[in-house]
């Protein structure tokens, strides 16, 4: 826990305020079954790693204590990252997620896990960006000392193209906890996204010393080394990440096939391809997918008739464009289809 003078001092310098009234009753005591919030921080410590397990967990602190919010919370904002992830389709992601945090709400609105949850609701699934900053900050003002919530905020900057803005928070954030993992992998997203893979490398070294098995680090790791155009480590972290896939997520395949691709290693890429194709027969599969694996492949029609599909469905990755649209798209972004799409999503200028 914070010292108060830190806290004082983090929120001053990243201009939080709260009303008199809101301190009071933020600041009121909660009762909470003792055994329901450790079930609560099971489910936190594995909502980035193993997002099925977190639910699990989740669900039996519900089953202890139906009456805590934050579990609510956290449970609707894996179902943003299913979403966002293509394991379930945008409309079941929004569903679910707005029916929790609507009963996260009637519960606590004090809660900053709600506002998170909210904003992040606003942002992948509503594509409403200022909607979204506004739910990130009211979290930060309910609660300034928490991480998840600066967090969080900081990957939604990234994705708003204000990179030095979510590298300076997320340092300032990392204040709080130093070796929290989840501030490294958005730390090392910013600098990727912002074209400073030394930097994204050298965070993500030490993340991996830290948990070597961490998929997201892998493929971080892959991107960066890629996008440096060092083969040798960037196939050796798409080998790793691929081992350490163990739910056979389409979003892995097509990420990493998209370095394949840039290796020049086309014929891999074209492997992956199959391989959605199948996996489409039994499961759902977002279009963004297929999207991304063609537009790597500089296949132009096929490319824009899957960025259309997944537009069209309202896909959570469609957010990840205002910033990807240079780094992974580069080829195609000068297409009147693809700028057509682009202008309807109303990014910041």
């Amino acid at each position: 826990m914070l010292h108060s003078q830190f806290a004082r001092d983090l929120a001053k310098e990243l201009d939080i305020k709260l009303t008199a009234l809101e301190k009071s009753q933020f600041e009121q005591e909660r009762h909470v079954n003792p055994q329901a919030y450790q079930r609560f921080l099971h489910g936190n410590g594995l909502q980035f790693i193993d997002a099925r397990k977190a639910i699990k967990y989740y669900e039996e602190s519900l089953a202890l204590d139906p009456n805590f919010a934050p579990v609510y919370a956290r449970l609707g904002f894996v179902y943003t990252t299913y979403g966002g992830w293509g394991v379930i389709t945008p409309r079941e992601a929004y569903q679910k997620s707005k029916s929790y945090s609507e009963r996260a709400l009637s519960l606590d609105k004090f809660s900053s896990d709600i506002h998170v949850l909210i904003g992040r609701i606003k942002w992948l699934l509503e594509w409403n960006w200022q909607a979204a900053e506004v739910s990130y900050r009211r979290a930060l003002e309910l609660n300034p000392n928490d991480v998840y919530a600066h967090s969080e905020f900081c990957r939604f900057l990234i994705f708003m193209g204000r990179f030095e803005e979510s590298i300076a928070r997320t340092k300032l954030t990392m204040q709080l906890n130093p070796i929290d993992i989840t501030s490294i992998h958005i730390l090392s997203l910013a600098y990727f996204f912002y074209g400073k893979y030394d930097l994204a490398i050298q965070n993500l070294q030490r993340a991996l010393e830290l948990n070597e098995s961490d998929l997201w680090i892998n493929i971080f790791l892959a991107w960066n080394y890629t996008w440096k155009n060092e083969p040798d480590l960037a196939f050796k972290f798409i080998e790793t990440s691929t081992s350490l896939d163990k739910y056979d997520d389409p979003w892995v395949h097509a990420s990493l096939a998209a370095c394949q691709a840039k290796l020049g290693k086309p014929e891999e890429a074209r492997k992956t391809l199959a391989k959605l194709d199948e996996l489409s027969q039994n499961r759902y599969v977002d279009p963004f997918n297929f999207f991304v694996i063609h537009a790597t492949l500089n296949n132009v029609e096929e490319a824009i008739y899957w960025f259309k599909k997944a537009y069209e469905i309202g896909s959570p990755q469609i957010s990840s464009m205002y910033v990807a649209q240079n780094r992974w798209f580069a080829k195609i972004k000068s297409e009147p289809e693809f700028e057509d799409i682009m202008n309807k999503l109303n990014f910041p200028e």
